[in-house]
């Protein structure tokens, strides 16, 4: 295949990933059409990673995912670790070696707004708070801090969309932020002297649908490079054989002549 030939069979397949993404937008229907369209865009990603990656990754969904979004969204902030997560995470533990940890949680938490939505600029990075984690120590409770940044949890979303039909986190609030944000919630009592009172409040996470299309536009460019520089047909990475069971290659029986 020549140059050019690769070239027109790439963007054509570019050109089929836009006409999905922007045919999702069309869609219209009731209170959980955000919930459908964030689990079609998120098929959306999984169609161009695997378009990248082919069979790399195959048996390893969860490591394509993470990197693509990494290699090719620019996301700005996905490798902060949620202060939020992280204060639910502490909050099960009553270990002392987290003392620093929880008090820096707090203390950051303190400082989100609650009448605004919360941009991911103020969580923390791992460099942060790997200093205030226990000698040589990387996970609380068995969960890695890692785990915790917003591309782990943007795979934990993915999944609980695709496999459940449900969402988590916050529900949509703001009409004018684009970009994953906290959200305060509050409940309210009656105190003995009958004043109202917050009983309890909690901060929850948010991505909007308008997120997850900007992170397709931002990676076609970033696709389109990678797949002419490395002489990738991303159309070979999918299976279009009729046969909708994959034969592994090696168990195929070479023809003779």
């Amino acid at each position: 295949m020549s140059s050019y030939e690769l070239s027109d069979k790439i963007e054509m397949y570019l050109n089929s990933v836009i006409e999905i993404k922007n045919s999702i937008d069309e869609i219209t229907g009731g209170r959980f059409i955000a919930n459908h369209k964030r689990t079609l865009l998120f098929s959306v990603i999984d169609l161009l990673a695997r378009g990248v990656y082919g069979e790399k990754f195959i048996r390893d969904r969860t490591t394509m995912f993470k990197r693509f979004i990494s290699n090719f969204c620019e996301w700005e902030y996905g490798e902060r670790i949620s202060v939020q997560q992280l204060s639910h995470l502490l909050s099960k533990t009553n270990e002392k070696a987290f003392t620093r940890l929880k008090n820096f949680v707090k203390v950051e938490l303190d400082k989100f707004p609650s009448s605004e939505p919360v941009p991911l600029i103020y969580d923390a990075t791992h460099k942060q708070l790997i200093k205030l984690m226990p000698k040589n120590q990387t996970s609380i409770l068995g969960v890695e801090l890692t785990s915790l940044n917003h591309i782990s949890l943007l795979w934990e979303l993915r999944n609980t969309l695709v496999h459940e039909a449900r969402s988590k986190g916050a529900l949509q609030l703001f009409d004018y932020e684009y970009e994953p944000h906290y959200i305060h919630y509050s409940t309210i009592g009656v105190s003995d002297s009958g004043n109202l009172v917050d009983e309890s409040e909690e901060w929850r996470l948010y991505h909007p649908v308008e997120f997850l299309q900007t992170l397709i536009d931002l990676s076609i460019p970033k696709v389109r490079d990678y797949l002419r520089i490395n002489l990738i047909d991303p159309y070979e990475n999918h299976n279009f054989d009729p046969l909708w069971q994959t034969v592994k290659k090696d168990k195929l029986h070479k023809i003779i002549d």
